[in-house]
């Protein structure tokens, strides 16, 4: 999970010349590109929000990839299999924020990335067992509980991102 409140480049980078697999993500990004995907990489059951620019940039040269989310709508341009677009992001985080000391992207019940996934990714990243038909995004939907904020993995990054 990559939180970026500067207006750098972008959270999510898989830009990179070699391959590059991108699953179970998200990036709430004050910078241009919360994500940014080209013909090598891979994306899956991940989301970008809170782009300046795009949510999702792929520059015409996507790689391969399904069942992403944004609030754009962007997710869905080259990735449309499975696509969730988010229109008002707070119906589907706890404190959808790109500050890191309040923010808090564990899903709320009745939002749209619940079991829209894909693939059999078992733990999320706060170590929770994942069941059923994937969610998309980093954290597993719980109900009847919310994930500590001191089990987020957050990164400040006031440069280009990750």
């Amino acid at each position: 999970l990559v939180i970026n409140n500067s207006t750098g480049s972008g959270g999510i980078h898989g830009n990179n010349p070699d391959e590059m697999i991108i699953e179970h993500c998200g990036s709430a990004c004050l910078g241009n590109y919360p994500i940014v995907v080209t013909s090598q990489s891979t994306i899956y059951n991940s989301w970008g929000i809170l782009g300046a620019t795009e949510d999702f940039w792929t520059g015409g040269t996507a790689g391969t990839g399904s069942h992403n989310a944004s609030e754009d709508g962007t997710s869905g341009t080259d990735y449309p299999t499975g696509d969730v677009t988010l229109t008002t992001i707070a119906d589907h985080f706890t404190n959808p924020t790109a500050n890191p000391a309040t923010a808090d992207f564990t899903l709320k019940a009745g939002s749209n990335l619940i079991a829209a996934g894909t693939g059999s990714e078992t733990v999320d990243i706060a170590g929770d067992t994942r069941t059923g038909t994937a969610d998309i995004g980093p954290f597993n939907y719980a109900s009847g509980g919310i994930i500590p904020q001191a089990s987020h993995h957050y990164r400040n990054n006031t440069g280009s991102g990750l």
